[in-house]
């Protein structure tokens, strides 16, 4: 059985291609009125879908045209002491990092006129499967999962409205809940202790001497996750923390800094740094955890350092797709597949299809299609394979038996030589269609990267400063080359899918 997340964006008008059956969303369950207390968890409370039951989508708290993005507004702290409060200055944006207008926020988010505050979930990302600064870590198989839970299994948070009052961004001290205000601005103020208060069973744990210094493992480390998709808004996550490798015997041990754990180092001017998980759904919900991509973004001047809306779209059909294949014990859509993600920008999609794709593979009984090695390549320009090289190594344990590479893709150049984008199954490409002057590159590319009667190219777009007349004017060349097939999803993004027989 695979456990299904509610969906980020609605199901709108799925086409053929992307079939699967639509619920009604009364069913939906609706997020919480005010947050006070949330224990760890490693999931944005996963459904699990039984044979007999329908699939539970998420409130229709997203049917707008605009998704906000949930981000840290500097300054924020980087350390946390585990049981003391932690204050973090939020605001929400969306996918141009702008800060939104009080009305727009209002409809897009279904909120109450009278509601003065967008309440936000805090949760502990806990048992992830990620790898260690030098590429190993004894603690998982194989296969790559992970052998058991570390510390952070016994971890819980809380949360709390700012209790300064004089946080720049509240406007009275009635303001104290932990959220977002019209605004666009708010706050929370989180804090990590152990449950039971350092013990288990309800017995106390015996501990050795240990430092803050200790060589950590994927099992000491534990992020902190702020926002839920269920409230129709993109989540981030503060981390990683590292903490000794013991549980508190005293009181005062609880005192000792939790410190960041050191990264793959990425340097960028003028940019800010945010981190969004994404749950990948595991194929047994009973004894696996959902894994946990963690992308990184940067909010600065260059398109692709960050995750545009079509991308979301894209994954959350995509997402379905794959639970519901797995769930009919159906053909896999990305297991044993060449996969190529054009004009990747993060990373996100490719990594995602290839979490996926990793579902696939640990959920099927029948291994003849893996007699070919599934692969994911990720393209783009030279300035962003930092980035995409970055989110790479961070998820290595994401998908350890689907290859996946990077490498530079300039639209309009030959692919003659390069082995890894011949004979491709599928295309991915979100959100490549807003340069006029680039429309013949990226039609030749296309074409190029088509075998006839294989490859299938899914095309997401959004309009957004191209005029109808242009707008046509490409679709127009693209119908001339490829057979279309179209559809209308949420958030005004089209998706296409594109064949040469």
């Amino acid at each position: 059985m695979i456990s299904v997340q509610p969906s980020l964006i609605a199901r709108q008008s799925l086409p053929p291609f992307f079939s699967y059956n639509n619920h009604d969303d009364n069913n939906a369950p609706s997020p919480s009125p005010s947050v006070t207390s949330t224990l760890s968890s490693a999931s944005d409370s996963p459904i699990s879908s039984p044979s007999n039951s329908p699939r539970l989508l998420s409130p229709e708290r997203h049917f707008g045209t605009i998704l906000y993005r949930l981000c840290p507004n500097p300054p924020y702290t980087d350390n946390i002491v585990l049981g003391e409060w932690t204050s973090v200055n939020l605001k929400i944006v969306n996918e141009f990092i702008a800060l939104p207008d009080t009305n727009d926020m209002v409809t897009s988010l279904k909120l109450e006129t009278s509601e003065s505050i967008l309440p936000l979930e805090c949760s502990i990302l806990q048992g992830l499967d990620i790898s260690d600064d030098d590429g190993s870590d004894d603690n998982h198989g194989n296969d790559g999962t992970t052998s058991c839970i570390g510390m952070s299994s016994l971890l819980q948070i809380e949360s709390r409205g700012l209790q300064s009052t004089s946080w720049h961004a509240l406007t009275s001290t009635s303001q104290s809940g932990p959220g977002i205000y019209k605004s666009g601005k708010g706050g929370l103020e989180f804090r990590v202790t152990f449950k039971n208060g350092g013990t288990t069973h309800g017995r106390s744990v015996r501990t050795t001497a240990t430092t803050a210094t200790t060589t950590t493992n994927s099992k000491d480390v534990f992020w902190v996750r702020i926002g839920s998709s269920r409230q129709g808004i993109v989540p981030f996550a503060l981390g990683p923390y590292v903490f000794p490798s013991m549980v508190p015997k005293h009181r005062n041990w609880l005192q000792q800094r939790s410190r960041p754990r050191s990264q793959s180092p990425l340097s960028n001017e003028d940019s800010i740094k945010v981190v969004r998980p994404f749950d990948i759904p595991s194929p047994h919900s009973t004894v696996e955890l959902p894994r946990t991509l963690l992308l990184t973004e940067w909010h600065n001047h260059m398109p692709q350092g960050r995750a545009w809306d079509s991308a979301f779209v894209m994954l959350d059909i995509f997402k379905n797709r794959v639970a519901d294949g797995i769930h009919e014990c159906s053909s896999p859509v990305f297991a044993g597949k060449q996969i190529l993600d054009l004009s990747t920008g993060t990373g996100l999609i490719g990594l995602y299809l290839a979490g996926l794709a990793e579902a696939e593979l640990r959920s099927s009984n029948n291994r003849t299609f893996t007699a070919k090695r599934t692969s994911v390549v990720l393209t783009d320009l030279h300035d962003a394979m930092d980035l995409i090289r970055h989110n790479i190594s961070s998820n290595s344990r994401i998908a350890p038996q689907v290859d996946i590479s990077s490498q530079e893709l300039k639209w309009g150049g030959s692919l003659s030589d390069t082995k890894d984008l011949q004979g491709l199954d599928m295309v991915i490409a979100s959100d490549v269609i807003y340069d006029v002057s680039a429309f013949e590159s990226l039609l030749s590319t296309l074409e190029g990267l088509c075998t006839r009667g294989r490859t299938e190219i899914y095309l997401g777009y959004k309009r957004r400063q191209l005029t109808q007349e242009k707008e046509r004017e490409f679709f127009d060349k693209i119908r001339c080359r490829f057979d279309v097939e179209e559809t209308i999803h949420g958030l005004g993004v089209k998706v296409y899918r594109l064949t040469r027989g």
